[in-house]
């Protein structure tokens, strides 16, 4: 967290009011009174009160303990008024439920901040609400309307962006995994109908743009794969396993796996550290990597450890462009990037990794030129 960010309870507890029995009820109700078909499960709705009654307190559970996974979505097509077809994603009727209950718990987090002058799919408002605003708008004298449609929005919105936002207004990340995987599972039909496609392509077909279309689709589907399942790994970030190691063997073994210029002296080097060694290798190597992509020449990337009071410092230093100032502020932030392909997730994984060991990540500029990313690391036998 930065020093303006702020936990509200209303948006870390989330999951626990979901599973509440008044907006389970209450979403059992809408998904039962909306029909609909089965999912891959073939399970219908009639089918759900009396699987609730046998595995509601295990699907409860999973919830709770954020280890809950959707199930695939059945892809049908439907026509269109206009012609062609249309690609549908049906869930289980027990992954609507829990979207249902859900939406009635994010509803009122996200509502006040959508603009008055839209109606789409807003509780307490419709399209007849839209018909009088616009009879109001023409009876002012106003006469051009401009129709504005944003083809294959749902099929084609960024999903970085969609997390970064969600991620700003929602702290219960168990919350923000359940959303994360159910935009996962959009990936599995696609992943499939893309092989199909390519292999009618290739042996009828021959189209040279469609290859092309495909590789794009392709290039954007494994970019969202990767993305959530670094979003999967931070926000599933277990607790610390700490041993007591030497800072020593930690970077002979960084060293095998990245390159980079050890500054250090003997003794801090033989200092016992108290850390999981998994956790902050990770994180270093993350640092690392993005040192490594900041623009500058790969001998000006460099580690070093410091004493400080209390405990030990890793700084992470790279020759770099560095970062401008209106932007150090937002670059430890969940989901923001300054690479275009970036996920965001890797500096905001680092800080999650040093603050669960009691520690804290500043970023500042490197004298000289360049970035310095300090991780401090508190030694327990120094308190």
């Amino acid at each position: 967290m930065t020093g303006t960010e702020t936990t509200n309870p209303e948006t870390t507890e989330l999951i626990e009011r979901l599973v509440e029995r008044g907006n389970m009820l209450e979403a059992y109700a809408r998904v039962v009174g909306n029909r609909g078909a089965a999912g891959v499960d073939s399970m219908t709705v009639e089918d759900l009160k009396p699987w609730l009654q046998a595995h509601w307190l295990e699907v409860k559970e999973r919830l709770l303990a954020g280890t809950y996974r959707p199930e695939v979505v059945r892809g049908v097509e439907i026509p269109k008024p206009n012609g062609g077809k249309r690609q549908l994603g049906i869930p289980t009727v027990v992954d609507r439920l829990i979207q249902q209950a859900l939406h009635q718990v994010l509803s009122p987090i996200f509502e006040p901040e959508f603009s008055p002058n839209s109606y789409g799919f807003r509780p307490g408002r419709g399209a007849h609400d839209a018909i009088r605003k616009a009879k109001e708008y023409q009876l002012a004298g106003k006469r051009w309307v401009v129709d504005i449609d944003l083809a294959k929005f749902f099929d084609e919105v960024n999903h970085d962006l969609l997390m970064a936002r969600i991620a700003k207004k929602v702290r219960d990340k168990k919350v923000l995994r359940l959303i994360a995987h159910e935009i996962g599972n959009t990936l599995a039909p696609i992943s499939s109908l893309l092989h199909s496609a390519r292999l009618i392509n290739d042996a009828e077909a021959r189209d040279a743009r469609l290859a092309r279309i495909i590789d794009t689709i392709e290039e954007r589907a494994k970019h969202l794969g990767e993305f959530l399942r670094g979003y999967t790994q931070f926000a599933r970030l277990p607790r610390p396993r700490v041993e007591a190691l030497k800072w020593r063997t930690l970077f002979v073994r960084l060293s095998d796996l990245v390159r980079f210029e050890l500054i250090a002296t003997p003794a801090d080097l033989n200092a016992i550290a108290h850390i999981d060694r998994s956790q902050i290798e990770q994180a270093l190597i993350n640092l690392l990597k993005n040192a490594a992509e900041a623009g500058g020449p790969p001998e000006g990337v460099a580690v070093r450890l410091v004493a400080a009071e209390g405990g030990y410092e890793i700084q992470v230093l790279d020759r770099g462009p560095g970062i401008p100032p209106e932007l150090m502020s937002k670059v430890l932030l969940p989901f923001y990037s300054t690479k275009r392909t970036g996920s965001g997730l890797g500096l905001a994984l680092c800080r999650e990794i040093v603050e669960a060991h009691g520690g804290s990540l500043r970023i500042e500029p490197r004298e000289g030129g360049g970035t310095v990313v300090a991780c401090f690391l508190p030694d327990p036998s120094a308190s």
